[in-house]
């Protein structure tokens, strides 16, 4: 029973399987060109839809072109007809073809069906004929053709070839053959006598009303004639008046052939034999006979030979080359070159060589100027001699003179000139560039000196400066120099100016260049200006300002440095105990301009009337003083204070810190804490200290507003004026409606950090002088990290950035810049650490005279903690002041 049930699933299976089969014929015969149709039946039993797509493959090669219906789309349970088609090529062979037609469903169903398609023999040419041929150029190759009807009907047409026009030649090209019948053609291919050799692959075609058919053969053009010429691989060399006899020789490398020579030569050369016949390998020789005259002396010639084949008409040439040339020569050289130079005075010596070239002779000698050591010379052939000439130059004036010697025999003449230079070798000029110097006391300016060696011959110089006042000092910079002939160069003289140096006083420096053989000269004016013109300074503070009682305001002074030095100033005030000045000090470049305030409050019992503030800026070299015009009024005379609040609307806070110790010769910051605790503004906010024993570095603190409970911090940087003890001081903040004072003690300790200048070594770079300064830093308190920084050196750097010390330990450090220029310049050293900054200070010179190398003491620490308040100002204005902003 389960056997049965199986079969009965199985068969049922198969009887409804889809299925792609022919409904008619699936082989059939045809002829080539007519198309061959099947039909047939795609059955799809599945019972969901599908849609195939249908190919058709006949073999490998292009034998038909084929066609079959492209898409079905296909319901469950349905069939559609298929139509494919196989048209056989013109060309096509006969044979049987199998072919296959695949239906591929979008469900992944695939169905096939093969069929057969034979192609009989209907219309069939078949063609034979030569494959190849190999000629000479010029010779005629012969193709035959034979074309064969292998096909069912009668076919008529033609036979032709691609080859290119003019080259072949087809005895007959039409046909009408019947079934089985032939036909031969010959055809006949003649390449041109210059045609390229090569091969020439070229096709033969027949054709007919319903078939044709290709072949295939190839032409050979080859090149059989040939010849090598050997001429002479050396320029022939002939003598005027002499017969000279050369050869050329010929050989055939082609197929036998008979040559024509043609030459083309100057009329004094003949060519024998001008016809020669050669077999292949067969060699032949041609006689040059050459007979120039003295006309032809010194030249080169060109002779061609042109062998032209008889049989092919192919011309072969080459080229042999004549020299006429004189047998006796000689060679007469100067052993000086073409010119010599002698100074006027000297006597020249001009030696010469005389080299027979041809043959054995005798030779006179002779000279157009001075004394020749031989009269004649006899040379063998090669032969070489020497003699020479000597001429005195006193008489002669610097010039140039031709010196021609003459060499004379029965066939040959030689000469040879050479130019003798008499000339002036020493001389020199040595100018000043500026020739005026305007120069301040203690300053260094340069001048350049050009020296020109005007000579021929190399000098050595050496370069002195004299100075004819003591409060001059004057260094050529190099001292000694060598120059060529005809070459200047440039030296620099510096010139400074003592401090002592008398204003509008007027000197000259002697400037000198001298060599063994020459001295040259200049003089360099230098005039000292006024000490008003090097040092001046110029005030500009504004109109006068009214104020009310209670309020403040400010000044603000412009100071402009007018001279030529960079100034350190101290800024002073002269009035009433109400106004105040900031910053204390302050540096101005030359040519450059700042800013200082004077803040001004007067009280409220302060009587009504004016009040004159006089403001000094001043160092020891110049001073300068501004008047200031304050305007008191009570409270509301000027209508400012408007009562919007009352007093107790007005709280200034003010915290200062708890720590206010400090280290000799050393700044720290302090940080304020400002604060308004009230419900009006504060404005013109500033805190003062009353003590002239603590100084503020900050160049700049301008005054500030606080609106109601704002609070800012305010940091000045401070340096202890007196050494070691404690001093009690007042810190006072001030604003235009309240201030408040607070009292605290400084107390100042002996420094933890020394240092001790060692002193200076010079040294060159080329021209350029440098200075090392030798510094050795102590550290006696904690451990710490030192970062070390240097004002008012030229191009200044460190053989550290940085560096640590633990407690007792020491370093040595070294500052390294370009020497100054200006005499008597401070430089200002600043060590920042964790405990504050320290300072220390010494006093740079120029280099002295023949200095490389010198060693120079420093001046002690205790001198230089004498000048802290300004080097401290002028630290925090370089350094802590810059890094702030």
């Amino acid at each position: 029973m389960n056997k049965s049930f199986s079969f009965l699933m199985l068969f049922s299976a198969l009887a409804f399987a889809s299925a792609l089969d022919f409904t008619g014929p699936s082989y059939k015969e045809g002829c080539q060109c007519d198309p061959l149709e099947f039909n047939l039946l795609l059955e799809h039993t599945a019972g969901e839809g599908e849609v195939y797509a249908l190919t058709i493959r006949a073999g490998e090669d292009e034998t038909f072109t084929t066609f079959v219906t492209p898409r079905l789309e296909m319901s469950p349970h349905s069939s559609l007809p298929v139509v494919a088609f196989m048209t056989p090529h013109c060309d096509a062979l006969p044979g049987e073809y199998d072919f296959t037609i695949t239906a591929v469903g979008s469900r992944g169903t695939v169905l096939t069906a093969t069929g057969t398609a034979n192609i009989e023999q209907c219309h069939y040419l078949q063609i034979e004929n030569t494959a190849e041929q190999a000629v000479c150029q010029g010779d005629e190759a012969r193709y035959v053709i034979r074309l064969k009807n292998s096909g069912m009907f009668a076919e008529a047409g033609h036979v032709f070839t691609d080859l290119p026009y003019g080259l072949y030649e087809l005895n007959d090209y039409a046909f009408d053959l019947s079934p089985g019948e032939e036909k031969e053609f010959n055809l006949y291919v003649t390449s041109p006598i210059d045609f390229p050799p090569q091969k020439l692959p070229f096709k033969i075609s027949a054709t007919s009303a319903y078939t044709y058919r290709d072949s295939y053969a190839t032409f050979e053009a080859v090149d059989c004639t040939g010849m090598e010429i050997e001429v002479p691989d050396y320029c022939i060399p002939v003598n005027p008046g002499e017969t000279v006899k050369d050869y050329v020789r010929l050989t055939n490398t082609g197929v036998d052939d008979s040559f024509d020579i043609t030459a083309y030569c100057p009329p004094f050369v003949s060519v024998s034999p001008l016809s020669v016949d050669l077999d292949n390998g067969e060699s032949a020789q041609l006689t040059l006979e050459i007979s120039p005259e003295q006309q032809h002396l010194d030249q080169e010639f060109s002779c061609r030979i042109s062998v032209e084949s008889r049989k092919y008409g192919r011309v072969f040439e080459d080229e042999a080359r004549i020299c006429v040339q004189k047998l006796y020569d000689l060679d007469l050289a100067s052993l000086s070159g073409s010119s010599v130079t002698v100074c006027k005075g000297d006597a020249a010596n001009l030696g010469f060589t005389i080299t027979n070239k041809g043959k054995p002779a005798v030779y006179s000698l002779s000279t157009t100027r001075g004394t020749i050591s031989k009269a004649s010379t006899s040379l063998v052939q090669t032969g070489t001699d020497s003699f020479s000439v000597s001429v005195e130059t006193s008489a002669l004036a610097p010039s140039t003179y031709p010196v021609t010697v003459k060499a004379e025999g029965q066939f040959h003449t030689e000469t040879e000139t050479v130019q003798l230079i008499v000339e002036n070798c020493f001389e020199s000029d040595l100018t000043v560039s500026p020739n005026r110097l305007d120069i301040c006391a203690g300053e260094t300016l340069d001048a350049r000196l050009t020296l020109r060696n005007q000579g021929t011959r190399q000098l050595s110089f050496d370069v002195v400066a004299l100075s004819h006042q003591s409060y001059l000092n004057a260094v050529p910079q190099p001292s000694s120099l060598t120059l060529n002939g005809g070459q200047l160069s440039d030296v620099n003289v510096r010139v400074s100016a003592l401090h002592d140096a008398p204003d509008n006083a007027d000197s000259v420096i002697s400037l000198t260049a001298s060599s063994a053989r020459t001295v040259s000269s200049a003089d360099l004016s230098v005039h000292v200006l006024p000490s008003n013109v090097c040092h001046a300074i110029a005030l500009n503070a504004g109109p006068r300002k009214d104020v009310e009682v209670c309020k403040g305001d400010t000044f603000e002074i412009t100071i402009t440095n007018n001279g030529r030095f960079a100034e350190t100033l101290s800024l002073n005030l002269t009035g009433p105990n109400w106004a105040f000045i900031t910053p204390p000090t302050l540096t101005v470049g030359a040519g450059e301009s700042k800013t200082a305030y004077v803040f001004y409050a007067p009280p409220y019992n302060t009587p009504k009337g004016e009040y004159e503030i006089v403001f000094t800026a001043s160092n020891n070299r110049v001073s300068n003083s501004v008047r200031l015009f304050v305007g008191v009024y009570p409270v509301g005379g000027l209508g400012q204070q408007v009562p919007d609040y009352e007093a107790p609307d007005y709280k200034l806070g003010f915290e200062a810190p708890l720590d206010w110790s400090f280290e000799e010769g050393a700044s720290r910051p302090v940080t304020f804490t400002l604060s308004n605790d009230g419900i009006a503004p504060l404005t013109n906010l500033l805190v003062y200290l009353e003590s002239d024993d603590l100084q503020v570095l900050n160049e700049s603190v301008a005054p500030i507003t606080l609106l109601p409970g704002e609070s800012r911090q305010l940091t000045l940087q401070l340096a202890p004026m007196r050494f070691e003890g404690g001093f009690a001081t007042m810190v006072r903040a001030v604003a235009n409606e309240r201030f408040i004072e607070k009292s605290v003690t400084v107390e100042v300790r002996k420094p933890t950090l020394l240092t001790g200048f060692e002193g200076f070594y010079y040294y060159r770079v080329g021209n350029e002088s440098f200075v090392n300064a030798s510094i050795n830093v102590s550290n006696y308190g904690d451990p710490v990290t030192v970062r070390p920084s240097v004002y008012g050196l030229d191009e200044a750097s460190f053989n550290v950035n940085e560096f640590s010390l633990g407690s007792g330990e020491q370093f040595n450090l070294v500052v390294s810049s370009r020497t100054i220029t200006e005499a008597n310049r401070t430089a200002y050293l600043y060590f920042e650490t964790g405990r504050g900054t320290y300072y220390d200070e010494f006093l740079a010179l120029p280099e002295p005279s023949a200095a490389t190398g010198f060693f120079v003491a420093a001046a002690t620490l205790t001198g230089i903690i004498l000048a802290l308040l300004a080097a401290l100002f002028l630290y925090y204005l370089a350094v802590v002041h810059g890094k702030n902003k």
